[in-house]
């Protein structure tokens, strides 16, 4: 039988995902305290003569797969054509060979057949030519699949055929949507809310059509990246009685426009996530929906789902309410725009420093709205962290391309402030509350998303080595792990440096949260969320993107009609800041731990795209929920690889010849990227195109200083472990992870040892001249040393080269530094 990629686990055992198996291979398996973490034997596994001898946890579990239940993986790979070595054998008079980009992929022989025609006669002509090739066997007895050739992309280490290659290969459905499915959308454009919908429905617009005397109700607004189009998420905020507040969190009403079992709905589920990329998005649900009809955009009414609280000042809720509603966004701010008014409170803002606001409301209004919302924002991130709650930040990198040529200018670390915490509490506070709600309704048919603990035996190499380092560092639990990372290191560089480095290395252990159906999990203790601390945890708040979101919705909405009178004081446009129906912190407790009012007034009716009841058994939402598991961790690994494709080509070197003094305008070939240093500033680096065979720098573009280095990169970096012949290191103004090798370096000697227990490199350098002596360094973790990234011949290779000691310093990394990629369990 054929090996095979992947598998699909019964939901008690762990998915062997993006693995090479076939019956009978063996794996190691880490044991049921680290369910979903097996891997395949390698060449690094421990073996011994008599295990009766290893101590309990020094002994590797092991198994044997037995059988193969489904195929996941695309069976895809790109990479390169190569004839075959042995010009004399019968291979080579019938098949080319395929290489990889991926060197987890075995190599494939493919039919010269399916090779271009000229192929065999110049096989140099397509040495840097980017093929698909899709695996279509692969025998017990070979080390070599055998496969179809099925696309050539381009020339390797360009953005498109790059990207097409990453999507193609982690099975990403880029495809234009049919006809079939674009008839699923409304066809009479532009679309309005039909007017029934109101009656259903609590109305949150503003009355601006009113007779009456003009009356602000609720001043609603949406903040996200300057550049987004797709916006699921508003907030509101207005002050009521007793110096309290009633905060909304309104969410695109998606399932509205995607009727269960429809066309467009089986896309979507199939899709299950949209994937970002540097330069673009491949969406979920066609555009007309992702940008327009769903997006919450500014002065347009929109179908939403939303809760809404009675907070105190301190963050405490009062009161909590569930329900469809009707939202007008009077503007779409961006985190810069709330930021400003966030570190300006008593600022009045220009309004051409801000987006254009409704008239129903102004843009102090606003301002008061974004403040009052970051004070209790600040109130509940500081209790979520007193109550237990981890938050691992990683290093995101951002990219500015060239509006032309779509080639990345510069990059940065993405910052990650005050106005993004705002939103993400925010966000946090609905998922929770929601999960509660659905869970509370439908105890086994509710989809949640648990985060389980770390990997024991990791955690444990971890904890030895923080002993060993002499590190102060509590692993007991996600509050006592936090706790330690905010009070273990100081303020100065080195302290901040040496903190990086090991949230890096505590990311390690983590497991991915997960989506799961609470009827197929027996035991409670599992539905847990490990770096939130909570009991339960659900995804809400992201619809547009997430289809797991959509079967929340609708679960969600399926709650509320089971309640008599769930939404029906929501109807109307003369509802009281009380929300009346809902959860009321006053009356009846729930079982759950919210606090339901009494239930009023007729039986709700479902809007469209909703059922009463979930029409799904457990093992077919947790089949859902394992397939939106799937793609979001594909989805995630190709975000990846198209931020490691842009800072390759930004580390790029450029030929010597092609560094023009600022003041020439030399000739080049036509389309061809140049590099010289900017005139005046340290560190920066500046870019020229040749058009039509002249070389035109990129002040004469826009050049400015804020577009950061291309070429060669220099940065402070920081060891994070020692080998006998190589070191890794981080480095600390990219965030990127490399391994210098000792053989790659002017050294006239090395020497590796163990001071204790600490591994450490001495190096000793060749002298620059005669006249100096040979210069000795120790490297060591958590040495801070200045690296060069430099471009390889291999088109998009690039490696850490270790500077000399003794040179000059670099720009702070510092000063770079500030910015944090979410946690992907709390998004």
């Amino acid at each position: 039988m054929p090996r095979i990629w992947a598998v699909s686990e019964k939901p008690s055992l762990p998915c062997l995902d993006c693995q090479l198996l076939r019956p009978n291979s063996d794996i190691r398996y880490l044991g049921k305290e680290d369910a979903g973490a097996p891997v395949t034997k390698d060449e690094n596994t421990f073996m011994s003569q008599d295990t009766r001898a290893l101590p309990e946890k020094s002994l590797q579990r092991s198994a044997k797969v037995v059988y193969i239940l489904e195929k996941k993986h695309s069976r895809a790979a790109t990479g390169f054509l190569k004839l075959l070595a042995d010009k004399n054998s019968e291979l080579f008079r019938k098949y080319a060979l395929f290489s990889p980009s991926d060197h987890r992929v075995p190599r494939i022989y493919v039919p010269l057949k399916d090779c271009p025609r000229d192929f065999v006669t110049r096989p140099k002509d397509y040495a840097n030519t980017l093929f698909i090739c899709r695996i279509v066997d692969w025998k017990e007895d070979s080390n070599f699949a055998l496969g179809q050739l099925a696309k050539s992309l381009g020339q390797a280490g360009e953005i498109e055929p790059e990207t097409e290659g990453i999507l193609t290969e982690y099975g990403v459905d880029f495809s234009d949507f049919s006809s079939e499915v674009l008839e699923c959308l409304p066809q009479d454009l532009p679309w309005t809310i039909p007017p029934e919908e109101f009656s259903k429905r609590r109305d949150l617009r503003s009355p601006s059509s009113s007779k009456k005397c003009f009356r602000i109700k609720d001043c609603v607004f949406t903040i996200d990246p300057s550049t987004a189009r797709d916006l699921d998420d508003a907030l509101s905020c207005k002050p009521v009685a007793d110096g309290n507040f009633e905060v909304g969190v309104h969410i695109a009403d998606v399932s509205y426009f995607v009727p269960e079992g429809s066309s467009l709905d089986k896309v979507a589920a199939e899709r299950a996530t949209s994937v970002y990329l540097v330069q673009k998005v491949v969406p979920m649900l066609p555009r007309l929906l992702c940008e327009e009809l769903c997006s919450l955009n500014p002065m347009t009414d929109k179908l939403t789902f939303s809760v809404i609280w009675t907070l105190t000042p301190k963050g405490k809720i009062l009161s909590e309410w569930f329900g469809q509603t009707v939202i007008r966004s009077c503007t779409k701010l961006s985190y810069e725009h709330a930021q400003s008014m966030i570190e300006g409170p008593t600022r009045k803002i220009p309004e051409e420093e801000l987006p254009p606001v409704s008239p129903e409301h102004t843009s102090e209004e606003v301002h008061r709205a974004v403040l009052n919302l970051h004070r209790i924002a600040k109130e509940l991130r500081q209790q979520r962290f007193v109550d237990g709650a981890l938050r691992l930040d990683q290093l995101k990198l951002a990219f500015t391309l060239d509006h032309e040529t779509g080639l990345p200018q510069g990059c940065h670390i993405y910052e990650y402030r005050d106005s993004n915490k705002l939103v993400e509490e925010f966000m946090l506070l609905a998922n929770m509350a929601v999960a509660r709600k659905i869970h509370c309704a439908f105890p086994e048919r509710a989809l949640l998303r648990r985060h389980p603990p770390p990997q024991t035996k990791m955690l444990n190499d971890l904890v030895e080595f923080c002993d060993q380092m002499g590190l102060p560092m509590d692993f007991s639990s996600a509050g006592a792990l936090n706790k330690s990372l905010m009070e273990t290191f100081g303020d100065d560089k080195y302290s901040l440096a040496r903190k990086e480095v090991l949230t890096n290395m505590c990311s390690r252990p983590m497991q991915m949260a997960l989506y799961f159906c609470s009827g197929v999990l027996q035991d409670q203790a599992q539905f847990r969320h490990y770096a939130l601390n909570v009991p339960l945890y659900t995804h809400f708040t992201s619809p547009i993107r997430r289809f797991a979101d959509v079967l929340v919705h609708r679960l969600l909405a399926a709650t509320l009609a089971g309640h008599q009178g769930g939404l029906s004081s929501a109807r109307g446009s003369q509802a009281p800041s009380d929300p009346g129906q809902g959860h009321h912190a006053a009356q009846n407790p729930a079982k759950d731990g919210t606090h339901t009012a009494p239930a009023s007034g007729p039986p709700t009716t479902l809007c469209p795209g909703y059922r009463e009841l979930p029409d799904v058994e457990p093992e077919a939402l947790q089949k859902q929920a394992d397939h939106c598991n799937d793609r979001r961790m594909a989805s995630k690994r190709v975000q990846e690889l198209s931020t490691s494709l842009f800072f390759a080509i930004l580390v790029k070197v450029r030929p010597p010849a092609c560094r023009p003094s600022p003041s020439l305008h030399p000739t080049f070939p036509p389309g061809r990227l140049f590099t010289g240093r900017a005139p005046g500033v340290r560190g920066l680096w500046q870019l020229g195109w040749a058009l039509g065979g002249t070389c035109i720098p990129w002040p004469s573009l826009g050049w400015s200083p804020a577009m950061q280095e291309s070429g060669p990169l220099e940065s402070e970096a920081m060891v994070m472990g020692v080998l006998s012949q190589a070191f890794d290191v981080l480095v600390l103004r990219y965030g990127v992870q490399k391994r210098i090798y000792c053989n790659a370096l002017p050294l006239q000697s090395y020497r590796f040892q163990k001071v204790g227990k600490k591994p450490e490199l001495t190096l000793v350098w060749e002298p620059e001249d005669a006249e100096q002596g040979p210069a000795q360094q120790v490297v060591s973790i958590f040495s801070l040393v200045e690296v060069v990234l430099r471009a390889e011949a291999t088109a998009l290779k690039y490696s850490a080269i270790l500077k000399r000691p003794g040179t000059e310093g670099l720009l702070d990394w510092q000063d770079e530094q500030g910015g944090r990629d979410l946690a992907e369990e709390q998004d």
